[in-house]
């Protein structure tokens, strides 16, 4: 299948995919940190709203996530491991896989 990209820009939507309560995506079951909102998509870009140019905090539809990222189920994961790895339950690792 084939997509064609649309001419112009993106919309971008004021409902966030994720809302960073103390560096994390509030309520998601993995501890996603507010350095991964550029993987998420959101960004901060100027708007127009009553004829004044605002910064908002806005959602694209694209995600990026690049081999050697790691998530874990809690914030202790991103300590050094041995004080994490009795915290820590799940663990998802983008890594890229060569086909042969």
């Amino acid at each position: 299948m084939i997509l064609e990209a649309k001419a112009g820009r993106q919309k971008r939507s004021l409902e966030l995919i994720a809302e960073f309560v103390d560096g994390y995506a509030e309520d998601w079951h993995f501890a996603v940190g507010e350095c991964f909102r550029d993987e998420l998509d959101i960004k901060y870009t100027q708007r127009i709203e009553d004829t004044k140019n605002v910064m908002r905090w806005a959602h694209g539809p694209f995600y990026c996530f690049a081999e050697g990222h790691v998530l874990y189920d809690t914030p202790k994961g991103y300590l050094q491991w041995r004080l994490s790895i009795t915290s820590v339950w799940f663990v998802v690792s983008y890594e890229r896989h060569q086909t042969h």
